[in-house]
């Protein structure tokens, strides 16, 4: 259903929520999860790195579900998924090369 959503979804009208949602989700999200690791730590690398990743992912499918089950919101919601996936190839990617780069690191 998402699929037929999202082909249908004329891309000229993205709603102006969907910008921030994506923006929250993708750098302030993965910001909150590290602060917290820091705070609450000291966590093994792994565990933390995958917590770090773990927040960088994008928008989930269930965000689609949710707004279908509700029925509402869900033309933005199936944008923000599109959007998210999207965007999240630079920022997933660059959260990895940060953690695998060192330069992101937990003590």
């Amino acid at each position: 259903m998402l699929g037929v959503t999202v082909a249908l979804r004329p891309f000229d009208r993205v709603p102006w929520e969907v910008p921030g949602v994506i923006a929250i989700k993708l750098l302030v999200h993965p910001l909150i999860v590290f602060g917290l690791m820091l705070l609450f730590g000291p966590f093994a690398q792994p565990w933390a790195a995958t917590a770090v990743l773990m927040a960088a992912l994008p928008p989930a499918l269930n965000v689609f579900v949710i707004a279908r089950q509700n029925n509402t919101w869900i033309e933005p919601a199936s944008v923000a998924v599109l959007i998210g996936t999207f965007a999240s190839v630079v920022t997933l990617t660059s959260v990895m090369w940060f953690i695998q780069s060192g330069r992101l690191v937990f003590p």
